[in-house]
């Protein structure tokens, strides 16, 4: 496991001891990805979750889908 806060060993020091990229280290899901897309990615990588799992860790952890609210238009919407 990763701390991004440790106070004597960097991030670049534990992707070594960890043998990972350190790129791999700050990359998260995309922020458009939903509960039904994000279990959708966690099954494809060997992570067997249903979907009320990974929609109620969501929102423990506050994650939420990127996407246009309700009377609000997409970017670069022509009238």
């Amino acid at each position: 496991m990763v701390e991004r806060d440790h106070p004597k060993i960097t991030i670049k020091r534990q992707a070594t001891l960890l043998s990972v990229n350190r790129t791999s280290m700050y990359r998260s899901a995309p922020p458009y990805y939903g509960y039904r897309r994000m279990t959708r990615a966690l099954k494809n990588q060997g992570y067997p979750m249903n979907r009320k799992r990974v929609h109620r860790l969501m929102r423990l952890m506050g994650l939420e889908a990127v996407y246009p609210r309700d009377g609000q238009q997409p970017y670069g919407t022509i009238f």
